[in-house]
């Protein structure tokens, strides 16, 4: 799903002239995980567009397109305090279901004005929170989202080999599945592997 949204950040970035992208995470591993797949993808596919020197050069929270467009990459921790000075054109929210409350209320003003787009992306964490909500459309107050999911096995079976992914690659993916079965519970492994809300786990 990291990759996907790379991809999909970078295009926009290209496309769309002095926009700001926000990428944030509940940790800045994970944030800065989207991030520099992001960069890698645009040095990789468009060096030109990328600044790389100069006071705009990247930085491990920020780089800039010659376009304008800037690319932030900030850890929400578990106020959003942190992160309450930008005003954002397309915020991608990675590990969304473990995002804090406080946190969204934090973000979501930041999108006001631009009209912009939010972009979630997660494994879920039991049946509660904002990406819940999101995913079974609570009030029907998130009817402008599209939803998305796919479980581990599926992907493992569906991905076409090619490259790195070989038969035998495959062939070790699918044992590490049913290893991590024989080993978790069900619902554990339901959330994990399989991409389900699953109501208890956690109580």
């Amino acid at each position: 799903k990291s990759v996907i949204c790379s991809i999909d950040a970078s295009r926009y970035a290209l496309n769309n002239s002095k926009k700001t992208i926000l990428m944030i995470a509940p940790t800045e591993r994970q944030a800065f995980a989207l991030y520099e797949k992001t960069l890698n993808w645009l040095l990789d596919n468009s060096p030109k567009q990328v600044v790389t020197k100069g006071e705009q050069k990247p930085t491990q929270t920020r780089f800039y397109l010659k376009n304008g467009t800037v690319i932030y990459c900030l850890p929400t921790g578990m106020s959003g305090v942190g992160i309450r000075f930008l005003t954002v054109h397309r915020l991608y929210v990675d590990e969304a279901s473990r995002i804090t409350p406080s946190v969204w209320t934090a973000i979501t003003p930041m999108l006001l004005t631009t009209g912009g787009d939010s972009i979630y992306l997660s494994t879920p964490f039991g049946r509660q929170g904002e990406f819940y909500d999101c995913w079974r459309n609570k009030d029907a107050a998130y009817d402008s989202f599209s939803r998305f999911s796919i479980d581990s096995h599926k992907v493992i079976l569906e991905r076409p080999i090619f490259g790195q992914w070989t038969e035998r690659t495959r062939e070790k993916a699918l044992q590490k599945i049913e290893q991590a079965k024989a080993r978790m519970s069900n619902k554990e492994y339901a959330q994990e592997y399989m991409g389900e809300f699953v109501e208890d786990l956690f109580r």
